[in-house]
């Protein structure tokens, strides 16, 4: 396939007039349109419009009735098609606090393989190593402490745990540091009640990122005496290391906070995330978070999803395709920057190399915007 006329974002710039080749699902050949000549069949005039890395969401527990805790071939084929219909090229299936062994059931099934309209590149598991002190909508009776049992269950599903949220003030939390380490789990900080020392080890252990930050995410808080700590919101905000996941649907995360976490951050540590539930696409109402005897209830109105009867998010419908479109809108963002956030930055801190760029060699995953930053188009080759 060869897309012609189009004005590439790569690393946050915009290359204009260019085309793209591509080759059995891989991208072949990038160059101004000056050097274009004809060679394959397929071709698509992108109009001067933008294009850009297919998005890459890794957050988020599922969308039109279905959430990934569900556990099967139904629930992940209508999540990622929700998914791709936004924008989304890959994302990982993000689960929420429960048994164990429920988790296996969905590493089960991925490892039986699955073909979806996007691709589910393995797990984040959100929880259940997380902190009584700042839980959210975690459900507090299935909160663990790191014990060998519990290791020997993650053996059986490592292969597709690609990210863990864990709170770094969870005893014995630097064995599962260590463990995620030698077995390439990405960790990310959060649901947390930890003060700076704590964190600063976790960040030594090798957590690298703050889940859905301002979101259950620790702050500047005393223990047992008048000694102020800073928490994980500011660590992460300050930490040149950690990237900041963020839930940018004006919800869980106004205007004005974005400036903030974009001024001290950069829009190379932000990742977009979505953190949808299943109702996302399917208006107001009352849903589930989660499965069955281990969901939670929440209620969506006006665009927000609460948990029942308290005040308190419970994860978002606001798909990253939109939020893309809201910062570039608004002016908060340049467009090149707004769509790094949301492919680019998640895919560099899952260590991804094969995706979330526009390079050759890349997979031909790709969105077409137009100059307001509305979705136009997903593209997504297969290899």
């Amino acid at each position: 396939m060869e897309i012609i006329h189009v004005n590439i974002l790569e690393d946050g710039e915009i290359l204009e007039n260019f085309f793209i080749r591509t080759r059995n699902g891989l991208i072949q050949d990038i160059d101004t349109m000056e050097h274009y000549r004809r060679i394959q069949e397929e071709v698509l005039d992108g109009e001067h419009q933008f294009l850009c890395p297919g998005f890459i969401d890794i957050h988020n527990h599922g969308a039109v009735g279905f959430d990934a805790m569900d556990g099967t071939a139904e629930a992940l084929a209508g999540i990622a098609g929700f998914h791709f219909q936004n924008g989304v090229t890959s994302f990982l299936a993000t689960t929420m606090t429960a048994p164990l062994k429920q988790v296996k059931k969905l590493a089960d099934l991925l490892e039986g393989g699955l073909k979806t309209d996007a691709d589910i590149l393995g797990i984040h598991m959100e929880g259940p190593f997380l902190s009584e002190r700042n839980k959210g909508a975690q459900p507090g009776q299935y909160l663990l402490r790191p014990q060998e049992e519990h290791f020997r269950i993650l053996d059986e599903m490592k292969p597709w745990i690609r990210l863990i949220t864990v709170s770094p003030d969870v005893p014995h939390i630097g064995l599962l540091l260590e463990y995620c380490r030698v077995n390439g789990i990405t960790v990310s900080g959060g649901h947390d009640g930890a003060i700076d020392e704590e964190i600063y080890r976790a960040v030594e252990g090798g957590m690298k990122s703050v889940t859905h930050l301002y979101c259950c995410s620790s702050t500047i808080s005393r223990r047992q005496d008048a000694v102020k700590h800073i928490g994980l919101t500011e660590i992460g905000l300050e930490d040149d290391q950690l990237y900041a996941e963020v839930v940018a649907d004006g919800h869980h995360i106004p205007a004005a906070l974005f400036r903030l976490i974009y001024k001290c951050k950069g829009y190379r540590k932000i990742c977009l995330v979505s953190d949808e539930i299943r109702a996302a696409g399917l208006g107001e109402g009352e849903f589930m978070l989660g499965s069955g005897e281990h969901g939670v209830p929440v209620t969506v109105t006006d665009g927000i999803a609460l948990l029942k009867s308290e005040n308190v998010y419970a994860g978002s419908v606001t798909p990253i395709s939109r939020m893309v479109e809201q910062l570039t809108a608004s002016g908060a963002v340049p467009i090149g920057q707004a769509c790094y956030m949301a492919s680019s930055a998640p895919a560099e801190l899952l260590g991804l190399r094969d995706r979330g760029h526009i390079r050759e060699g890349c997979a031909a995953h790709f969105n077409i915007l137009d100059r307001e930053g509305r979705l136009r188009r997903t593209i997504k080759e297969e290899i």
